[in-house]
């Protein structure tokens, strides 16, 4: 069951980033999140049946969890999967699990465990490491789109650069400039 939800989590990213980058964004989690109800609600009611008690310390929690995980979050992500790399946005993921351990010392006064803090590194360690070779790759790709595009990426011009005459600043090569006329 973990295997299969990590294959949807991650075939889903990518299909989202390839195909999703036109549909509205509530437009798209609203339909992730019936796709999910048709698949959950029935599981649901055969496995533990679908009553919830009137109380506040069930309808908080539930209420709270469809706003914030659900909605708020499934809207972060594809957000973020619109802006950036999906595997910079995935690798954001793996963060949840220590912050939850971290989150769960004021909120349920556990102790602060040592696999905690060693979770919380290794992963932090590990996004860092995807984010740097996703900006590294991005700035080689925008080199490489820069030069098929026949310009040059775009750097501030060198002092040397600078101080030189437009034909020399621009490969050497002499350009013939139109001669205004008084």
């Amino acid at each position: 069951a973990v295997v299969a939800g990590m294959l949807g989590l991650a075939s889903g990213t990518l299909y989202q980033r390839r195909f999703g980058q036109d549909i509205d964004l509530r437009a798209g989690v609203a339909i992730q999140l019936a796709a999910a109800a048709v698949v959950g609600v029935p599981l649901a009611a055969v496995t533990q049946g679908l009553s919830v008690p009137m109380t506040f310390s069930a309808i908080g929690p539930l209420a709270y969890l469809t706003i914030v995980n659900s909605v708020g979050v499934m809207l972060l992500f594809v957000w973020l999967l619109r802006r950036g790399p999906s595997s910079s946005t995935a690798s954001l993921l793996y963060v949840v699990s220590p912050t939850t351990g971290l989150l769960a010392v004021p909120t349920l006064g556990q102790p602060l465990a040592a696999g905690v803090i060693a979770g919380l590194v290794l992963t932090l360690a590990g996004v860092a490491l995807v984010e740097g070779h996703t900006v590294r790759r991005a700035s080689v790709g925008e080199r490489r789109a820069a030069r098929t595009a026949g310009a040059r990426p775009a750097t501030a011009p060198t002092a040397s650069a600078a101080a030189r005459p437009p034909a020399q600043a621009r490969g050497g090569t002499t350009i013939a400039q139109p001669c205004a006329e008084a």
